[in-house]
C-alpha cells in the first residue's frame, strides 16, 4: 500500500476483525493469487463482503478489478493511524 507503508516495514496488526469498519485498513489474502496478502482500505461493507481500494487508486489492484473480499479472506486489521 505505498506509500503509505514502506516494503519491510513492521507493522502493528489486530486480528479482532469483528468490528471492521469503513475506512479501516486490513490485510487479506488476495482472492486468486495463493500466498499473497494485501493491505487495502475498506470503501464499503454490505453482508460481511469488503469493498476495499488501496490508497495509490492510480496504480492499485483491489476491488476494482478483483470485486469484494468476504470475511474469510480478512487476516487482521491496522489500527488507526496517529
Amino acid at each position: 500500500m505505498s506509500p503509505l507503508f514502506l516494503d519491510g516495514e513492521v507493522l502493528e496488526v489486530t486480528t479482532d476483525i469483528e468490528n471492521i469498519s469503513v475506512g479501516d485498513t486490513i490485510l487479506f489474502n488476495h482472492p486468486y493469487i495463493e500466498d499473497c496478502i494485501l493491505i487495502k482500505r475498506v470503501e464499503d461493507i454490505k453482508n460481511d463482503n469488503y469493498f476495499v481500494v488501496g490508497i495509490n487508486k492510480n496504480s492499485s489492484t483491489d476491488s476494482r478489478s478483483f470485486g469484494k473480499i468476504s470475511k474469510s479472506s480478512v487476516l487482521g486489521k491496522i489500527p488507526k493511524l496517529k
